[in-house]
C-alpha cells in the first residue's frame, strides 16, 4: 500500500477510491512533479520564525567568534544554512510516502546505525565525546539525523499499531516493529558509549513523550511524572554528596555531574564554564552591553556552540534571551497547534514529535546554561554554530511544510469534490 495512513472520504460513486488506486500506480518521478504544485503551500509563518533564527544565528555566530576568526565561522554557518535549505526544497518535492515507507525507514535506520557505528571507531572526539565522523574533510555527527529519524519511525509505529492493536495480527511484524526498534536501541546504546548522554537523553525523552501523548493513559502519564521528578531530587541530592569523588574521577561526564549543584567549589576546574556563564548573564543586564562589546565569551571554550546563549545574554541582555527562547517557544508552540488541526494521525504524530524534540534540546542547553541540569554539550536549535545540527533542523522544518503542504493540499480536494456534487444535485 503506497500511504498506510491517508484518509478517504466515504463516497457513493467510487470516484475517490478510483483516484487512490490512479495514484498508487504514479511513478515516484510523476509524484515529484506533482510536487512542485505543493511548494507554495507550507505554513508562512514557521517559515518567517525560521528565518528570523537563522538571520540571528548568522550575527551571534560572528560575534561569539570576534576573537578567532568571526567571518570565517559566520560563513560556515551560512554555508550550513543553504546547505539546509537547498535539502528543504529537495523534501518538497519527493513522494509523501517515503516518510511512512517501512522499506525505506529500515534502510535509513541502517545506514545510520552503521555511521554511529562508525563514529565509535573512527571518530574524532571533543568535548570528552566521540560524536563526529569526519566525511570528506566535513565532520558530521550521526547521532544528529538518529533524532530526526527516530521521530519519523516511532510515529508510524504509533499509528500503525494503534491501528491494527494487535501485533501478532499485523503482517510482518518483524520488518514493522521488531527490527527498526532493535535498530533504534542498538543505535542508543553506541550514542551513550560515545558518550554522549545529551544527545541520548533527548532521544529517550523524545520517545517517551511520545509514547505519552498518544498511547499512554493519563494516570500512567502521571506516574511517569512523579518518578521524574523524584529521580530528579535524588541526583541532585547524590551529585552534591559525593561531588568531590564525581569530579575527581578523571571522567568527563563525571566531572560535569559532580559540579554542576556548586560549581563555584570548583572555580578553576570543572565549574569554571558555567560560572563565566552566570557572569555573562549578571554582566548583560537588562538591556545588554551591545554586540560584539561582549568580553566573557572569551574565557568561554564554546562561546559559539553550546554557551551561544550566554554570548546573547550579555550583548542583549535579558530582553535579548527572551526574545530568542520566545521565538523558539513561539515555533514550538505552532507546531503543536498545527499538529492538533492534522487530519492523518501519522502527520499528526510527527508534528508533535519534532515541537518535542525541539524544546527538549532547547531545555538541555538552557537547563545547562543556568545550572538546573548538568552541561551535556548540546547546542541551542537553530542558534548556535554547528552544521549537523543546522542542516539536521532544516530539514526536520523541510518536513513539517511537506506534510502542511499535503493536508492543505487534501483539504482543497475535498471541497472542491463537496463543490462539484453539490452543483450536480
Amino acid at each position: 500500500m503506497a500511504n498506510n495512513f491517508r484518509t478517504i472520504p466515504r463516497s457513493s460513486d467510487g470516484n475517490q477510491f478510483q483516484k487512490m488506486e490512479e495514484e498508487q500506480k504514479t511513478t515516484w518521478i510523476q509524484k515529484i512533479f506533482r510536487n512542485r504544485q505543493l511548494m507554495g503551500l507550507g505554513d508562512p509563518l514557521i517559515f518567517i520564525m525560521s528565518l528570523l533564527l537563522l538571520i540571528f544565528s548568522a550575527m551571534m555566530v560572528f560575534s561569539a567568534t570576534i576573537y578567532e576568526d568571526p567571518m570565517g565561522f559566520m560563513l560556515k554557518q551560512v554555508g550550513s544554512m543553504i546547505v539546509g535549505m537547498v535539502v528543504v526544497a529537495m523534501i518538497r518535492l519527493v513522494p509523501l510516502d517515503w516518510f511512512s515507507s517501512i522499506r525505506l525507514m529500515n534502510v535509513v535506520l541502517v545506514v545510520v546505525l552503521i555511521l554511529i557505528g562508525l563514529t565509535a571507531v573512527l571518530g574524532q572526539e571533543a568535548g570528552g565525546a566521540t560524536s563526529w565522523l569526519a566525511l570528506s574533510g566535513v565532520n558530521f555527527q550521526p547521532s544528529e539525523l538518529f533524532k530526526l529519524v527516530v521521530v519519523l519511525v516511532i510515529a508510524r509505529i504509533i499509528a500503525q499499531f494503534s491501528r491494527t492493536y494487535l501485533i501478532k495480527l499485523e503482517t510482518s511484524p518483524i520488518w514493522r516493529y521488531y527490527f527498526p526498534i532493535a535498530c533504534m536501541l542498538l543505535s542508543l546504546l553506541l550514542i551513550v558509549l560515545q558518550p554522549d548522554f545529551g544527545g541520548a537523553m533527548i532521544i529517550i525523552g523524545t520517545t517517551v513523550a511520545m509514547l505519552m501523548v498518544f498511547w499512554f493513559a493519563p494516570i500512567n502519564n502521571l506516574k511517569l511524572i512523579g518518578l521524574g521528578l523524584i529521580v530528579y531530587v535524588l541526583a541532585i541530592f547524590l551529585t552534591n554528596y559525593f561531588s568531590d569523588f564525581l569530579v575527581n574521577s578523571n571522567y568527563h561526564a563525571f566531572e560535569r555531574f559532580g559540579s554542576f549543584v556548586n560549581p563555584f567549589n570548583y572555580a578553576q576546574s570543572t565549574g569554571y564554564q558555567i560560572i563565566n556563564s552566570y557572569l555573562a548573564f549578571s554582566r548583560g543586564g537588562l538591556w545588554g552591553v551591545g554586540l560584539g562589546q561582549g568580553q566573557i565569551k572569551a574565557n568561554l571554550p564554546a562561546a559559539h556552540t553550546d554557551f551561544i546563549l550566554a554570548v546573547v545574554a550579555e550583548e542583549f541582555g535579558l530582553l535579548g534571551v527572551v526574545v530568542v527562547v520566545g521565538l523558539l517557544l513561539a515555533l514550538i508552540f505552532h507546531l503543536l497547534r498545527t499538529a492538533a488541526t492534522m487530519n492523518i494521525r501519522f502527520h499528526r504524530i510527527c508534528l508533535t514529535g519534532f515541537a518535542i524534540l525541539l524544546l527538549l534540546q532547547m531545555f538541555v542547553n538552557v537547563g545547562g546554561l543556568s545550572g538546573l541540569i548538568p552541561l551535556t554539550g548540546v547546542t541551542l536549535p537553530f542558534i548556535s554554530y554547528g552544521g549537523s545540527s543546522m542542516i539536521i533542523n532544516l530539514m526536520m522544518i523541510g518536513i513539517v511544510q511537506k506534510l502542511i503542504a499535503e493536508e492543505k493540499q487534501m483539504r482543497m480536494n475535498a471541497r472542491l469534490m463537496k463543490t462539484d456534487r453539490g452543483g450536480l444535485r
